[in-house]
């Protein structure tokens, strides 16, 4: 496995084991803090600025704490804002490919993305939620929501229903 660079360091606001992101799987979750997007009505705005709060942490711990929980887990998230002063792309190549090496399926959430971003994503991520979070819309179990659940099969997306 390639030894990340220890220069870069990740927002990581709090981390944990979820049943409810990604169907069907124990997914241990990252949330990234400092989200610059603020979006109103998000359900998360612990995750706003925090930048006084946030435990900055290098892709190494993450990949650790990937190690350690990888017995009881099937799936790895990273969620919060993709907008947080991080290079998207150096996050990519230095925390969630050398997860992915660890062959469980990695999701994550871009509230605001490029197209550049999401081909990144596509390369290591089973499943990519995309979209910010629209109060007027609402989230993804909502009709008529700007926010699209995919799953990445190789090449091709195939957007899913949740709730």
């Amino acid at each position: 496995m390639e030894k990340p660079k220890q220069s870069f360091k990740v927002p990581v606001q709090e981390r944990g084991i979820t049943l409810q992101e990604l169907p069907g799987e124990i997914t241990l979750y990252f949330n990234l803090g400092n989200c610059s997007c603020h979006c109103r009505g998000c359900h998360s705005q612990h995750l706003w600025d925090t930048n006084v709060l946030t435990t900055y942490r290098t892709p190494a711990w993450i990949i650790e704490q990937v190690q350690h929980y990888a017995s009881e887990i099937t799936a790895v998230l990273f969620m919060g804002g993709n907008r947080n002063g991080m290079d998207f792309t150096q996050f990519m190549q230095e925390v969630v490919k050398p997860v992915s090496q660890f062959g469980k399926p990695i999701g994550i959430y871009l509230g605001d993305w490029t197209a550049d971003d999401l081909q990144e994503a596509a390369q290591y991520c089973r499943w990519i939620k995309v979209g910010r979070y629209d109060d007027s819309k609402g989230g993804l179990a909502t009709p008529g929501t700007n926010q699209i659940f995919l799953e990445v099969q190789t090449d091709k997306f195939q957007k899913r229903k949740r709730g």
